[in-house]
C-alpha cells in the first residue's frame, strides 16, 4: 500500500501540528472494561543473575539509602488471596517471591521453584523448589509451605477471595518430600504458569498469615521471602518497605522503598526535580520533553503488554466486513503514535506485543500504511459514531481519527461521555465504535481470549469466528512449542477480519533521579528493587 501524502492535506496537517497532550496513560483511562493484567506467563527472574548472599551472614551490609516511588492509585491489599487492583503488585512483587518469575524480555526464569516437569497428559506439574530460602520470619520455604499456599488461594477467603478462579484446573497439590511439589490437575492448562508467576504464585509464611489473621491485609509483617519486608501501611499516604537482611538471593542495596500515593501526574516532573519522589511510571505530557533532556533524570521505556485501538460493534455498522476493512485502511498509525503519543511504545498490527517474545510475529503488519484512496474504494460514505472519555486529550485523539477517516470518504461523529457512561454503554453494546486499550498480559490468553473468544468476557464488540474460537481453546491446553502457531494463526484471522482496529502498544516506562540505578524496565511495567541502589 502506498503512503498517504499529508503535505497535500491541509486539514488533516494542521489537526495534528495542534496536538499538545500525552496520551500513553489513555488505556488505564477509558478503556470499555477495565482489564486487569491479573496474569503472566512464561516468567523468570533477574534475580538469578543477582550478588550470592547467606541467609546464615551475621554481618550487615553497609546502609543503604531511600528511594521514593509514586503510585497513582491505592492499594486495595497487601494479602495476595485478597489483592484486587492491578497497582497493588508494585509493593507485592518486592515482598514475596512467586513460584516463576519473568525477566526483562517475558522468558521463563526460576523463583521458588528451581524446574518444572509438566506429565505426559498434561494433568500433572512436578515442581523442583529452591532449597534453603526462607521466609522473614524464618520459616523454611519447603513444599509443605508450596501446599498451605496453593490450597489457601483455592479455598479460603469466601466471596473475596481474588485467585480461586486463576487456579480453577488445580484439583490438589502433593507435597511427596521437602523439595518437590506435585499440582495435580483436572484437565491440562498452558495457562497456569501465567498465574504462579503473579499473586497466585506468591508464597507466603504459615505461621505469618495465621499471625496476621483478619489484619494480615494491611499488615503482613514477615511474610514473605523477598528482598523486602513490610514495615507500614498508611492507606491514604505511603507504603514503606525495609531491606531484608537475610534475603537468600543476596541482601538488597537499598535500605528502605516507599510508595507515595499520589493523585495527579501532572506533578510529577516537579516532584522529581525537587527529590520528593526519585521514581515515576507517569508525566503530564507538556513535561515530557523536559524529562529526556534533564540531566538530573533518568528515561527509559520498552513496549509493554497492552494494545489500544478501536472496538468495533460487530451488530452494527461493523457487521459488514468491507466497512470494517476500509476503517483499518484508512487510518493512519505512525502518524498517530508520532503526534498523539509522542513516538513512545510502538505501533501495533495486533494485539499481540513485541514484548510477548515468544508469540509475537514481527512480519504481521496487514495494514502497515494508510491508504485511504483504496479504502475508498472497498467502503465509502458511510458513517458512524466513535464514542471516547470525554477529557480534552481523548476527545482531540478521536478528532485526529475524524480527520483522517474524511480522506477515505467515512463520516465519523465524535460522541465524548464520562468514563460511568462509556462503560455503561459499553456493557450494553449501546455503540457503534469506541476508543479503549487493554493492560494486557504476558500470556496472550489473558488478552485474546477475554477479548475476541466469542465466550470472552471482554468481548463488548460481539465479535465471532469460529475458527478463531478453536485456536484459542486449543492453545490453552497446548504445549508451550504448539501455542505460539495458534496464536499467530488466531492473530493473523483477527487483524485480517479487522476484529479491532489495533493502532498502538503503549510503553513501560521508568523516570528516575539520576542516583538511582540498575532499575531495568520489564513489560509488566512491575519495579523490581532486589538489585536498585539509590
Amino acid at each position: 500500500m502506498s503512503r498517504p501524502v499529508y503535505e497535500n492535506q491541509p486539514e488533516l496537517k494542521a489537526a495534528f501540528a495542534e496536538t499538545k497532550r500525552w496520551l500513553w496513560r489513555r488505556l488505564a483511562a477509558h478503556s470499555l472494561v477495565s482489564v486487569l493484567a491479573a496474569t503472566l506467563l512464561f516468567a523468570g527472574s533477574l534475580w538469578a543473575l543477582a550478588r550470592p548472599g547467606s541467609q546464615e551472614s551475621t554481618q550487615s551490609p553497609p546502609l543503604g539509602t531511600s528511594v521514593m516511588v509514586a503510585l497513582y492509585g491505592r492499594i486495595s491489599s497487601l494479602d495476595p488471596l485478597l489483592s484486587s487492583d492491578p497497582i497493588d503488585r508494585q509493593v507485592l512483587y518486592n515482598i514475596y517471591d512467586s513460584l516463576l518469575t519473568i525477566d526483562p524480555k517475558g522468558n521463563l526464569r526460576p523463583g521458588m521453584a528451581t524446574q518444572w516437569e509438566i506429565s505426559s497428559d498434561g494433568k500433572a506439574i512436578t515442581l523442583t523448589l529452591r532449597t534453603g530460602a526462607r521466609f522473614q520470619d524464618g520459616t523454611l520455604c519447603d513444599a509443605s509451605v508450596v501446599k498451605f499456599n496453593l490450597d489457601r488461594y483455592l479455598k479460603d477467603g469466601g466471596a473475596a477471595n481474588q485467585r480461586r478462579s486463576e487456579l480453577s484446573s488445580i484439583d490438589s497439590v502433593e507435597a511427596p518430600n521437602s523439595a518437590t511439589a506435585i499440582l495435580h490437575l483436572n484437565k491440562p492448562d498452558g495457562t497456569l504458569f501465567a498465574s504462579l508467576v503473579d499473586r497466585a504464585g506468591m508464597m507466603l509464611s504459615p505461621s505469618a498469615v495465621k499471625a496476621g489473621g483478619q489484619d494480615f491485609g494491611a499488615h503482613p509483617f514477615n511474610a514473605g521471602s523477598g528482598p523486602f519486608m513490610f514495615a507500614e501501611f498508611k492507606p491514604n499516604d505511603h507504603v514503606t518497605l525495609r531491606r531484608n537482611l537475610n534475603y537468600w538471593n543476596g541482601v538488597p542495596f537499598l535500605n528502605e522503598v516507599i510508595y507515595s500515593f499520589q493523585n495527579d501526574p501532572a506533578n510529577a516532573y516537579s516532584a522529581l526535580k525537587s527529590g520528593s519522589i526519585n521514581i515515576s511510571n507517569q508525566v503530564d505530557f507538556n513535561d515530557f520533553l523536559k524529562v529526556k533532556s534533564n540531566p538530573a533524570l533518568t528515561y527509559n521505556e520498552i513496549p509493554s503488554f497492552g494494545f489500544g485501538g478501536i472496538e468495533l460493534n460487530h451488530k452494527r455498522v461493523f457487521r459488514d466486513a468491507s466497512k470494517r476493512k476500509a476503517l483499518a485502511m484508512a487510518i493512519d498509525r505512525r502518524k498517530l503514535v508520532e503526534t498523539v503519543f509522542a513516538n513512545l511504545g510502538a505501533i501495533s498490527y495486533g494485539p499481540l506485543s513485541p514484548s510477548q517474545s515468544m508469540y509475537f510475529d514481527p512480519t504481521e503488519k496487514i495494514f502497515d500504511y494508510a491508504d485511504p484512496q483504496t479504502a475508498r474504494s472497498i467502503a465509502t460514505n458511510f458513517a458512524f459514531s466513535l464514542k471516547t472519555e470525554s477529557s480534552p486529550a481523548h476527545v482531540e485523539e478521536a478528532r485526529l481519527i475524524q480527520t483522517q477517516l474524511k480522506f477515505a470518504g467515512i463520516t465519523v461523529l465524535v460522541q465524548p461521555e464520562s468514563q460511568t457512561q462509556l462503560d455503561e454503554d459499553a456493557k450494553a453494546g449501546n455503540f457503534d465504535a469506541a476508543l479503549v486499550g487493554s493492560t494486557g498480559t504476558l500470556d496472550p490468553d489473558g488478552t485474546m481470549y477475554n477479548w475476541f473468544h466469542t465466550k470472552g468476557i471482554d468481548n463488548l464488540g460481539s465479535y465471532t469466528n469460529s475458527e478463531v474460537d478453536r485456536l484459542l481453546d486449543e492453545a490453552r491446553t497446548a504445549t508451550i512449542a504448539a501455542r505460539g502457531p495458534d496464536y499467530q494463526q488466531a492473530q493473523r484471522m483477527l487483524v485480517s477480519d479487522v476484529a479491532f482496529v489495533f493502532i498502538w502498544h503503549p510503553p513501560a516506562l521508568e523516570i528516575t533521579s539520576a542516583r538511582v540505578r540498575g532499575l531495568v524496565a520489564y513489560p509488566d511495567d512491575i519495579y523490581r528493587f532486589a538489585k536498585v541502589t539509590g
